[in-house]
């Protein structure tokens, strides 16, 4: 009796649970993939998060998030297949070719319009830390021009535009015709009941997916977060296994003025002009000198940054924030060195002209610009120096007579 009891309770519980398998997502055997590792998205559109990292070598500067735009491209790749028990990472896509039994998705407007991500620019800074500091956008793409016809699983490329100059790429991810430089958004769309008894579908969950090679070139996905650092090196380049950072790379400028001569004067100031061109505005807190008399003035015209300011021998003038490889140029004033003779010296490669007192750097790594005036007014006797002078000659030529005296008396003594 009691096993009879036990096995139609066994029964009923299988009913139970077929009935409920029954009216389940085509999609729930992926379920954990759109949890914790994936996102869950009711509605009609899925975001992945952009990450710009900006580095400096110094740690505790403020440096201003560049004025940056990504655009991103989505284009359908095909419907997965997911096995049982499996998930995106494991799925096969089966094409995007529409299906004789039910097309899975409409004839027309199967790709969602392009995206633009923007990063804030000046009025948005970041203390750097550990030599680096992140920042963040949402990137959110829009499904809801495309006429869902069946539930499934719908792979989707994401292409993102690397055309920006502003910021640098990892050289393993700037060829987007590799696999591995692409991300893939795998959407979920499930059947949903309306009120009057139709059905609708609407996209439930997305995974999005990176490229790796393995050995052999094989090609396995696993989940991320979106254009973002996984780990990897943990430095300037992010990951090397098939995700990366976009960088937004800075450095440090300093110039430096030296003088010398025996007429140079400690009090003349040299006004400098430095112009920036492909960097970013540069907060003016990151602009100082030295010279306690002077504070450099800076202005940014949304092309080229400029500062200037004036230094005196031993000053220096120190910029921090620049952007890499941005094109730099010193010009010191010729009214203010025009009795001087200019050197100019740096550390590494400098184009330079000392004649018109203007140095051209690119910003690989930090820089040192020197400039060295030699004074080039002849020296000047002062006046009076032959009387300070004449009173020690004649001393000099009385002790020479008075000793000549003094031996010829001598040898007078002898001979007598």
């Amino acid at each position: 009796m009691k096993n009879r009891m036990v096995k139609k309770i066994a029964a009923a519980f299988a009913a139970v649970c077929m009935t409920i398998s029954m009216g389940l997502s085509a999609v729930s055997a992926d379920a954990a993939a759109i949890g914790s590792d994936g996102k869950a998205a009711a509605g009609t559109s899925v975001s992945f998060q952009k990450v710009l990292r900006i580095t400096n070598p110094e740690d505790g500067v403020k440096i201003n998030v560049p004025a940056t735009e990504f655009k991103y491209e989505t284009s359908l790749v095909g419907r997965v297949e997911i096995p049982e028990g499996g998930s995106s990472e494991t799925g096969t896509v089966i094409g995007k070719d529409q299906e004789s039994a039910g097309n899975y998705i409409a004839s027309t407007a199967v790709n969602p319009t392009a995206v633009t991500v923007s990063f804030p620019g000046s009025v948005s800074q970041v203390a750097i830390s550990g030599k680096k500091a992140e920042v963040s956008e949402n990137a959110e793409i829009d499904f809801s021009a495309i006429e869902w016809r069946a539930p499934g699983v719908y792979r989707f490329l994401v292409k993102e535009e690397r055309t920006n100059k502003s910021v640098a790429y990892n050289a393993a991810y700037t060829d987007l015709t590799d696999e591995e430089s692409r991300r893939y958004i795998d959407v979920y769309v499930n059947a949903v009941s309306t009120s009057d008894g139709s059905i609708k579908y609407q996209i439930v969950g997305y995974v999005f997916l990176k490229a790796e090679k393995g050995t052999g070139g094989t090609v396995t996905y696993k989940k991320t977060t979106g254009y973002t650092d996984d780990g990897g090196n943990g430095g300037n380049g992010g990951s090397t296994s098939g995700t990366a950072v976009t960088i937004y790379e800075t450095y440090n400028l300093t110039v430096k003025k030296v003088i010398k001569g025996t007429m140079a004067k400690a009090s003349d100031v040299f006004n400098f002009t430095v112009s920036a061109d492909g960097t970013q505005e540069i907060p003016a807190d990151m602009m100082t000198t030295t010279n306690s008399d002077s504070s450099p003035v800076p202005s940014y015209n949304g092309v080229k940054q400029e500062y200037t300011a004036g230094l005196k021998g031993g000053d220096s003038l120190i910029i921090k924030g620049l952007a890499k490889l941005a094109n730099v140029t010193v010009v010191e004033s010729e009214q203010d060195a025009k009795n001087y003779k200019t050197e100019i010296t740096s550390t590494g490669s400098l184009s330079k002209d000392e004649t018109a007192r203007t140095a051209g750097l690119h910003m690989d790594t930090d820089r040192d610009v020197t400039y060295t005036n030699t004074s080039s007014t002849e020296n000047v006797t002062p006046t009076g120096i032959v009387r300070m002078v004449a009173p020690y000659l004649m001393i000099v030529v009385m002790a020479l007579l008075l000793a000549v005296v003094f031996f010829r008396s001598k040898k007078t003594e002898t001979i007598d």
